[in-house]
């Protein structure tokens, strides 16, 4: 399936991507400040922090696989994306990811993405399908679902 999506470019995306980061930072500060709590509590060595901190890490990317994958699974989208009228598709089926197509794109595609210097979220500007490095690992497209899109604008 191939073609160039109207109205999903870079400032919807970017505007999603804001509420979004909002969402997940309130899900996951919390382990931090617990994780913090519980090295200066019980005045761990460098191997129990390695422990806490590796379970912390764990434990915030179950986290945002969860939230992303529970959404993109059961509402096409998340909180951010609903509100700017923006869904995640296969590419393949034209239908809703799951999980695995989740941890894909959000973890793997976007660590890419961001490790060389962002340039992997940049492609969303220049390209014409507005598909970032994460979209294109994970087979993805963001498409625009508002009232628009029906009239092809």
């Amino acid at each position: 399936m191939s073609f160039i999506p109207k109205n999903n470019g870079a400032s919807r995306r970017f505007a999603a991507a804001i509420v979004d980061n909002v969402i997940t930072s309130l899900l996951t500060i919390p382990l931090s400040i617990i994780s913090g709590l519980v090295i200066a509590l019980f005045n761990l060595q460098a191997m129990g922090e390695s422990v806490v901190a590796l379970v912390t890490y764990l434990l915030t990317y179950g986290i945002l696989v969860f939230y992303f994958g529970w959404f993109y699974k059961n509402k096409g989208a998340t909180p951010g994306k609903l509100l700017m009228k923006l869904q995640v598709i296969n590419l393949e089926t034209g239908g809703r990811i799951g999980y695995g197509r989740t941890f894909l794109r959000e973890i793997i595609g976007k660590f890419f993405a961001a490790v060389i210097l962002g340039i992997g979220f940049f492609m969303i500007i220049f390209r014409k399908d507005r598909r970032g490095l994460h979209d294109l690992i994970a087979n993805t497209q963001v498409v625009y679902t508002g009232p628009e899109a029906e009239k092809g604008i």
